[in-house]
Parts: structure tokens; C-alpha cells; sequence
């Protein structure tokens, strides 16, 4: 029997970075953290961590999500935690839009959107990020934007 992928994924070409050893330089375009860990911290969790726990689920999720709404100040029922933004963002697509639905998303900004709005058959519209707009002018027209895209 032969697999065939889905045609909405023919297109995603996986490509190797540009950079081949990245450890010297800060690429911002793969929303990595940028500051080094304090080594204190490295090492405290050097220390906690054991096999066990590098190869397998948490035993209590549940101990972890009350520990971050409590953190947060947040409902558990409003914290999803998710296997990085990647996981985060199928999850939102795959939850809530329908073939057609219109994607706005700020430009430049994170890759992944215009990549799931094409799976996912939405409408990917990037709005150009403008640094040099006062902040208010710039609310304005995103949500004219929004509302010319809504009705469109």
C-alpha cells in the first residue's frame, strides 16, 4: 500500500538554515530565546533532571498548570501548554479555523503562519509591522485592516 501525503502539504519543503553553526549567532527568524541561561540555573537543573524524566511525560501535568496559573494569576482552564510555539499554533488551526477563513498576522513576524494558513486552506493575509508609526495610528489601521478583511 502506498502512503500519499495530504496535497495541502506537498508545498513544505523542509530546508537546512542558512547558517551552519548557529552557536555564535542570534537568528531571530526561528523565535529561539537570545540570552544565554544564568549557569546557575544550568546547573540546578543539570542536577534535577534525571533520565526518567528526559524521556517521558510529566507524571502530574496537573501540579504543573497550578503552578503557572498561580504564576500567571490566570484560570487553569485558560493555560494550555504545548510543545512550543509550533505545537501552540497547529493546535489554534487546527481548533479554529475552516477552509477559507481569513489569517491576519503581523509582517515580519513568525513563519509558521503563512505555512499553516496554506495547509489549513485560510487565506493568509501578512499586515506589514511599521516601527516608525505612533502606536495608536498603527492600532487604528490594524483594526481597519481587520474590519476591510472581515467583510471582504
Amino acid at each position: 500500500m502506498e502512503i500519499k501525503i495530504k496535497k495541502t502539504l506537498n508545498f513544505v519543503k523542509r530546508i537546512g538554515h542558512w547558517i551552519q553553526n548557529r552557536k555564535n549567532f542570534l537568528t531571530m527568524e526561528r523565535n529561539e530565546r537570545v540570552d544565554e541561561f544564568p549557569l546557575k540555573v544550568v546547573n540546578e537543573i543539570r542536577n534535577k533532571i534525571d533520565s526518567y524524566s528526559l524521556r517521558s511525560y510529566p507524571d502530574n501535568i496537573d501540579k504543573i498548570y497550578s503552578k503557572i496559573s498561580s504564576w500567571q494569576k490566570i484560570k487553569k482552564n485558560e493555560l494550555i501548554i504545548t510543545q512550543g510555539a509550533d505545537g501552540g499554533l497547529l493546535r489554534i488551526f487546527a481548533s479554529f479555523s475552516n477552509v477559507g477563513d481569513k489569517i491576519l498576522f503581523l509582517d515580519p513576524s513568525y513563519a509558521m503562519y503563512p505555512i499553516y494558513s496554506r495547509i489549513f486552506k485560510c487565506k493568509s493575509i501578512p499586515f506589514k509591522l511599521d516601527l516608525y508609526s505612533s502606536s495608536r495610528l498603527y492600532i487604528e489601521n490594524l483594526k481597519k485592516n481587520i474590519y476591510k478583511n472581515k467583510h471582504k
